[in-house]
């Protein structure tokens, strides 16, 4: 791949950064939020393949601007979620507490969503960040590099799959998504990779669950945090309700998940390496 071709792959994926992202602004649409957010994934999974041309060397990234934005639209994205669990699951509450909760959620939410346009220049449209990651680019995307990217990938995965935690398998899911965002790219060496995840549809049939486990992880930690700055033990109690509730469906996904992974072969010598 040529340094044009590269930045035409760059560019599809700022025009769609754009278009998601003056969508956001208009109703934080938890959709739009979403397609912006993963459109970023994108990029930053393209980066991640590009790595291995730089041979270590450099770094390619997100500005910081486009991390900063990203990071405000993930809290609000995170803040709905709770709600969404909440009002799921103690659909019909009187409960005081919880209802004053909701509330306070809510507030939380306009109080981001204020930050992320304060914090942006409607007018700029991410040209500058753009510009600033033109400049860096590399002058080709060599075949044995991409290689070298679905290598990489499939050892990182198998290292992970020797431990099923929470960390391993928010781990794991990164590394399913840069093989699905690379997709189109990586195709041609998916032999290198484990089996059962050769195909696409294997990828995605398992970084689903696994960005779903990650979502309760984040409302877990959102309740936890408000849990220990609480100082009412009636909202600690009511918290302490919510908190069973998503660790519960936590776990459950968990345990499936892993039940899964463990059907993916290891190399014994990446097992051997991990188990001393």
């Amino acid at each position: 791949m040529k340094k044009d071709e590269i930045k035409n792959v760059v560019d599809a994926h700022f025009k769609n950064i754009e278009k998601n992202f003056r969508k956001v602004l208009i109703h934080f649409n938890k959709e739009d939020i979403h397609q912006f957010r993963e459109e970023i994934k994108k990029l930053r999974s393209f980066f991640h393949m590009l790595d291995m041309e730089a041979g270590g060397d450099t770094h390619f990234k997100i500005t910081p601007e486009m991390k900063t934005v990203y990071g405000y639209t993930g809290i609000i994205s995170d803040l709905h979620l709770l709600l969404q669990t909440i009002h799921s699951n103690f659909e019909h509450t009187t409960n005081k507490e919880r209802v004053a909760f909701i509330g306070k959620l809510k507030s939380e939410i306009t109080y981001w969503q204020k930050n992320t346009k304060d914090y942006v220049d409607p007018h700029q449209n991410f040209h500058v960040d753009e510009e600033t990651i033109f400049a860096r680019l590399p002058e080709k995307l060599k075949r044995r590099s991409i290689k070298k990217f679905a290598g990489y990938l499939s050892y990182e995965i198998q290292t992970h799959l020797t431990r099923c935690n929470d960390e391993k398998l928010n781990s794991i899911r990164k590394l399913l998504e840069d093989l699905l965002f690379n997709w189109e790219y990586l195709k041609p060496f998916a032999d290198t990779l484990p089996a059962g995840l050769r195909k696409e549809d294997e990828i995605r049939s398992l970084a689903y669950p696994l960005l779903d486990f990650r979502d309760k992880c984040a409302v877990y930690s959102i309740l936890d945090t408000y849990y220990n700055d609480s100082e009412s033990d009636d909202e600690k109690l009511m918290l302490a309700d919510i908190m069973q509730v998503c660790k519960n469906l936590k776990e459950e996904i968990k345990k499936s998940t892993c039940a899964r992974l463990e059907l993916i072969p290891v190399n014994p010598i990446v097992k051997r390496a991990f188990s001393l």
